[in-house]
């Protein structure tokens, strides 16, 4: 399935983590367009600790990249789902 065919990815994302900021980088290399869902880890006590996010990350961990119904929790899954989950015309 083409990246075009379903939404922009939605990166879950803390702008101090190394981790989302990898996710980010593999995105933007990729061209690949995403909306930033920013998830603060101060805040709160900790916004990943919330019942809204929890739904999404259970781990209450960010990076979280939702593509489509998929959510991928570790920067790992994150980044090997760039390259299974979108077109070959973006990974060239």
């Amino acid at each position: 399935m083409s990246l075009s065919a379903m939404s922009k990815p939605i990166l879950y994302s803390y702008w101090r983590s190394s981790c989302s900021w990898r996710v980010r980088i593999a995105l933007n290399l990729k061209e690949i367009p995403y909306d930033i869902k920013p998830i603060s880890l101060i805040k709160s006590g900790g916004e990943q600790h919330c019942n809204e996010y929890r739904e999404v990350n259970p781990m209450e961990q960010v990076p979280a990249l939702q593509i489509g119904k998929c959510v991928f929790v570790s920067f790992f899954y994150c980044h090997c789902s760039i390259a299974k989950h979108v077109s070959s015309s973006f990974l060239t």
